[in-house]
């Protein structure tokens, strides 16, 4: 999006300082047959309830292989919002692998990876789903995200909300002021909601859903990602 000098200036003006929070899977220890896993999630997640799994695909290149079924998966056990396991039985000198952490039951509701060369590669590479405000006019706020590749945001329903003065930690509960589906069909880009009375000195936040768009009533428990900033 192209923008004039004035509008550069307004945006300066009127986006505070934002305060993100992600979903983010890592590995450690790695061995020949073992990748042990840690993630962490945000504040308000109930990851049991919630159906929340780790997935983990045989895969040749970091991406997210749509349409191929997981090797393996892990049901999220306990409600922490911080945990971990392992998956054994692999083969790690010979193969590489994607771990896949899924706010919800289904591959498709993965945001955040971590992909694990075969021994003697690169290190472990990480990537953590991510969603930004970019832009404000009157009546109308811009936004930019971030899934890992393979993702296809239309195609899994995913959606971004929007809220007048809630912490991240409220949005799978409290329904959202604004929302809307994500059209896009690649795992980075952009998109806008209409129609809101922006408040000087209230406090907005985005949230970023894996999944779950309906017309009404969307499914909540499917935070990825979310920032929150200060409207002056």
């Amino acid at each position: 999006m192209v923008h004039d000098n004035a509008l550069s200036e307004q945006l300066q003006a009127g986006i505070g300082d934002q305060i993100l929070t992600t979903t983010h899977l890592s590995v450690h220890d790695v061995t020949d047959d073992r990748i042990p896993f840690e993630y962490r999630t945000i504040r308000g997640n109930k990851p049991e309830k919630y159906d929340n799994t780790v997935f983990v695909w045989q895969v040749s290149q970091p991406a997210i292989p749509c349409g191929t079924p997981p090797l393996k998966e892990w049901d999220v056990r306990g409600d922490s919002e911080n945990g971990g396991s392992v998956f054994d039985g692999l083969d790690v000198v010979h193969n590489s692998y994607l771990l896949g952490y899924a706010v919800g039951p289904d591959p498709k509701n993965a945001c955040a990876v971590v992909f694990v060369p075969a021994k003697g590669g690169s290190d472990p590479l990480v990537v953590s789903p991510m969603v930004t405000m970019t832009w404000c006019l009157p009546k109308r706020v811009y936004f930019d995200y971030v899934l890992p590749v393979g993702s296809r945001p239309d195609e899994d329903r995913d959606w971004v909300g929007f809220w007048k003065d809630q912490i991240s930690a409220n949005l799978y509960v409290a329904p959202p002021d604004w929302f809307v589906p994500v059209r896009s069909h690649e795992a980075k880009g952009d998109g806008f909601l209409d129609n809101i009375p922006l408040e000087q000195g209230h406090f907005y936040t985005l949230g970023y859903f894996k999944g779950g768009h309906r017309d009404y009533n969307p499914i909540q428990t499917t935070l990825a990602c979310a920032t929150t900033m200060r409207y002056w």
